[in-house]
């Protein structure tokens, strides 16, 4: 990996979050030099192994660690249900503008409403309203 500023400040973060108040420690539970975690710090280069191997110590997200995506934690929560999979599915082959409308509907609305529904439909699918809650007197202020 090439030298990267940004990268650097991301280890320097990391590290000063981490059980490792000594960088002397940190290096030598990876197994390497002082110098170079210093090294990593300012942004210079590291390899695939030992980055990973960083953030695994540390607990932080390596796609956070790298390339600066997501959040530190971003790993902490990766795991995500068969239903949740199938809605992922069923959004990603359509256009940006159906897949606004299908998130929409499953928003919670500031005025108190709220959508439940059963099974979502677009094209195979089928989307049903199964229920609406709404504080409103008037059912218009809830759209």
């Amino acid at each position: 990996m090439t030298y990267d500023p940004a990268r650097g400040k991301r280890i320097r973060e990391a590290i000063s979050r981490g059980k490792f108040r000594k960088v002397h420690a940190l290096a030598a539970e990876l197994n390497v030099s002082v110098a170079a975690v210093s090294r990593w710090q300012n942004g210079d280069h590291t390899s695939l192994e030992s980055a990973c191997a960083l953030a695994r110590l540390l607990d932080v997200s390596l796609d956070w660690l790298l390339l600066g995506r997501g959040a530190i934690d971003g790993h902490k929560n990766s795991t995500i249900s068969a239903t949740e999979l199938l809605w992922v599915m069923a959004l990603r082959g359509r256009s940006a503008a159906a897949q606004s409308n299908l998130i929409g509907l499953l928003e919670i609305d500031p005025s108190g409403a709220r959508v439940t529904l059963s099974t979502i439909s677009y094209g195979f699918f089928t989307l049903r309203l199964t229920s609406l809650d709404c504080k409103s007197s008037s059912h218009k202020q809830c759209f």
